[in-house]
């Protein structure tokens, strides 16, 4: 049981760093769309950017010892069916969306800029 997804953060020298979880998986689109609006001061600095995603996501669970986990090049565990696995590369700015998952030989099935990745899945902000 558990509602599974991952999300990709390609990093300098090409290397994809995992972040799977185990209960959030349908929401991740939202969560990563949030988490990229509040890195945006960061995008230039990949090391930070990168951290901000991952600590937005994850939020006040980082003392659960179960939930989230961290990979390198290969995604963690998969709803079946999966749910998109969203994979962002801080340059040049897209986030490709790959369905049902990302395989390093398989194309994206949709490529977004930040900006309209934040605007589609993003929650609505009141003004």
């Amino acid at each position: 049981m558990g509602d599974r997804g991952n999300v990709g953060i390609i990093q300098p020298g090409g290397h994809v760093l995992f972040l799977y979880t185990h209960w959030t998986g349908s929401q991740l689109v939202t969560d990563l769309a949030q988490a990229l609006a509040v890195a945006e001061p960061r995008w230039n600095d990949i090391t930070y950017a990168t951290r901000i995603v991952i600590s937005q996501i994850i939020g006040d669970q980082w003392d659960n010892p179960s939930g989230y986990g961290l990979s390198i090049d290969t995604p963690g565990d998969t709803e079946q069916p999966p749910h998109p696995t969203p994979v962002v590369s801080f340059m040049p700015r897209p986030v490709s969306v790959y369905a049902p998952h990302w395989a390093p030989d398989v194309g994206a099935a949709r490529v977004h800029t930040f900006h309209k990745f934040i605007e589609l899945y993003g929650p609505l902000i009141e003004s």
